[in-house]
């Protein structure tokens, strides 16, 4: 499996990989970047973070690597899978998780609540890369998104597109 080395926040926006970005809706410091290298795809987030007692600041980054053809599997998922009643295809009414193996990897996508902090709570998704996990972790790589940041922020329109590139054989 291939592995990639974490992505430098001083200088991603200048990677030629870089598809798309989208800043947090709820905090400015944190920038989220669709990446496309040869087959596959990394989501990846930076934050530029302040500690509130030392006033200390430093990049934050994580990022999730899958097969390219994984973006269309989260968009499919979601559109088809938690978008649809059971009848219509859907998973059944107690379900809020989904995967499969796509191009030989296992990903995931569960249902998740109380994203955000404080009073800001809300639902949104968690996406899983269950076959690459962080050093030192048995379980898979994830990464939350809120329903208000994919929806109505964008974001999800940001993968759908880039999904639509990937079908088309433009990235």
């Amino acid at each position: 499996m291939k592995t990639f080395s974490e992505i430098d926040p001083l200088t991603i926006q200048q990677n030629s990989y870089v598809v798309s970005s989208l800043v947090d809706n709820r905090t400015s410091t944190i920038t989220y970047f669709l990446l496309i290298i040869e087959d596959f795809a990394l989501i990846a987030v930076c934050d530029w973070f302040t500690d509130g007692e030392t006033g200390e600041s430093e990049w934050l980054t994580y990022q999730l690597e899958m097969p390219k053809s994984g973006i269309s599997w989260i968009v499919n998922t979601l559109e088809n899978k938690f978008f649809k009643l059971s009848h219509e295809g859907g998973l059944p009414a107690d379900v809020r998780h989904y995967e499969e193996v796509v191009d030989g990897e296992k990903l995931g996508i569960s249902r998740a609540m109380n994203l955000g902090s404080g009073d800001n709570r809300e639902g949104g998704y968690n996406f899983i890369t269950m076959s690459r996990s962080d050093p030192g972790e048995r379980m898979g790589k994830e990464m939350s998104f809120t329903d208000s940041f994919l929806f109505e922020h964008g974001f999800f329109d940001l993968l759908k597109n880039t999904a639509e590139k990937i079908q088309k054989g433009e990235l």
